[in-house]
Formats: structure tokens, sequence, C-alpha cells
């Protein structure tokens, strides 16, 4: 069965009323907190027709989530999702028809906004998973076997780089696994991604990110993006933007 591990802060899972609604897959809710009034959440916030599992872990940190997601899931299948994001109808039976006709490890698949990739249905690459947001992830849970395939708790959300962490997670995976993307669109991400805001902390990220997964090559790739972004970066910010990378991804030691 497919389970959808979703991570949540503070309880604002509850701010969204569609985030938990389909009685064909298993949900798994880790709400990180660092205020137990108004912080938690318990069974009883959820309707009564779904399978789901909350816990109420005192840390904060998206990929600590992610990680404790994996560890405690029971799925078949796992979905990591954030707690504003809303699944089409269609999920669970169009990612479990793919597993079956597919031998892969893991399925990713597009979004309904700007958020997320548009790409057609091919097997992925090592380029590809770099366009992939994690809430369009899934995976076998029985292809994580081993440490590596874990999300780098020094990126993410309230890490020090706060993105990447789903595509050195992909890069990982890619190395060792095969994966399949679809071109249907499966979800839709309200809010802006911290990968779409192109500031020093992108920069920095990116910089590291590069560096992670590509080693001393990575320098390439960063060269790559930074000039393929440059209209969203902007003219005027693109010097500081690039000199941030730069040094983020010579100064990054794992």
């Amino acid at each position: 069965m497919i389970e959808i591990c979703i991570a949540s802060f503070n309880s604002s899972i509850l701010k969204n009323s569609n985030a938990i609604i389909d009685p064909n897959c298993k949900y798994l809710v880790v709400n990180q907190y660092d205020d137990e009034e108004g912080g938690l959440v318990s069974l009883a916030d959820f309707p009564m027709t779904v399978n789901i599992r909350v816990f109420n872990v005192p840390e904060q940190g998206l990929s600590k989530s992610r990680n404790f997601a994996i560890t405690h899931a029971v799925g078949d299948i796992l979905i990591f999702a954030d707690d504003d994001v809303i699944y089409s109808p269609d999920l669970i039976s169009i990612l479990q028809s793919a597993y079956e006709k597919e031998n892969v490890c893991f399925v990713t698949f597009n979004n309904q906004d700007e958020t997320g990739p548009k790409l057609e249905s091919k097997m992925h690459n090592y380029l590809s998973v770099l366009k992939i947001p994690s809430w369009c992830i899934s995976v076998r849970r029985d292809a994580l076997d081993g440490d590596q395939f874990l999300f780098s708790e020094d990126f993410g959300i309230g890490a020090e780089y706060n993105c990447g962490e789903e595509n050195i997670f992909l890069a990982n995976l890619v190395k060792q696994k095969n994966g399949l993307h679809l071109d249907s669109e499966l979800v839709m991400h309200q809010g802006l991604s911290t990968g779409f805001l192109f500031n020093s902390s992108l920069a920095k990220s990116k910089g590291a990110m590069c560096k992670k997964i590509f080693g001393y090559k990575g320098w390439f790739f960063l060269l790559a993006f930074c000039f393929k972004k440059i209209s969203q970066i902007g003219l005027l910010n693109f010097p500081c933007f690039f000199l941030t990378a730069q040094k983020s991804f010579w100064n990054y030691n794992e």
C-alpha cells in the first residue's frame, strides 16, 4: 500500500483541510514542534475514515522529518509530502499502475503549477532528477536499504543549506536504482517553494549541493545553472548571487 509521509511544523497541517482525505492509502504525519501549546496534533484532528499515524517530534529540520518518516513508515511505496500540498484524486491509482507495469524503484510526477516539473514521461538520469521537488517523489520503501538513501540533514528548511535535499536524495538513488518520471500532473503546491526564491540562501544551497552531488565537476553544473536562471536572478543581483554560490561551492566539505 502507498503511504503519504507528511512533514509539518507546529500543527500547520491543520490549515490544509485537503491534506488528508484519501481512504485508499496510509498517512504518516511527522509534526515537528517548538511549542507544545498549539503546536501538537493528534488523531482526533483528522477524519476517522482515513488510515493515519501521527508523531509529534520536538526538533526542527525538514530532512530530519523525512528521515524520521522513512524509519517509521510501513507502506510499500512512500510519497514525501509537505503540509501545504494537495494531491490529485487519481494519484494512488496512477502510481500503483506505474509500479505494477514498470520494474522501477522510484517514480516521480509533474506539478499542476509553476513550482514543479513539466517533463515528458521518461526514465530518469542524473540530470533529470535535479528538476524534481520532494512532493513529486514516490519510492519503494525496500529500495531505501542504506544510509546513503536518507535525506542529507545539512540541506533542507531548518538546516544550514535551506534547499537541495531532494536533489541529493534522488541523485544518490539514480546512481544505483532505476527511476521513472510520469507526465501526469498529480499535485498542487500552495505557496512559493524555497527553490524559487533567488536570494543569497538559494545561492549558498545550490553551490554546496552541486559540490555534494558531482564533486569538483559540479562547478560546471553550478555555472550552467546560474546563467540559465539569470532572468530570474536579475542582472543587478547576478554578481552577488554568483559569487555567493561560488564561495559556497569551494567552501563545502562533507
